[in-house]
């Protein structure tokens, strides 16, 4: 029998009042006791383990998070350049597409008169 914080004078008195019996069942229920508490202590360090690991994977989910919130973002802004430049670009395909009306009539102008210098030149 060791108890926490007793003397041994004391701790021998108590073995003298016991019985051998008695003293193999009370070393056998530390025993248990200390053993269930091992146990204990065991599972409250995986415990600990687990969370320190969720921890830190939790950390790796923010940084990761963060970073495809500023890669969102940037794809948005992105998004709305685009859909600016489409809006110039389809203008400004419509405006070459009045363009070339007006060069093409400058053109078949050009054809037109030539031709007619031409014919003028072969008549006189």
């Amino acid at each position: 029998v060791r108890g926490v914080g007793m003397e041994e004078s004391e701790v021998r008195a108590i073995e003298a009042e016991l019985s051998v019996e008695q003293l193999q069942l009370f070393e056998s229920e530390n025993e248990a006791m200390v053993r269930y508490y091992e146990d204990t202590l065991s599972q409250v360090q995986n415990a600990e383990k687990s969370l320190l690991e969720i921890s830190s994977l939790q950390q790796t989910l923010v940084s990761h998070l963060s970073t495809q919130e500023e890669y969102i973002g940037q794809l948005v802004t992105d998004a709305a350049s685009t859909e600016t430049n489409i809006g110039r670009g389809n203008k400004e395909l419509k405006r070459a597409g009045e363009r070339r009306s007006a060069a093409q009539a400058v053109f078949w102008g050009t054809v037109g008169l030539c031709t007619s210098l031409i014919v003028w030149d072969l008549i006189f």
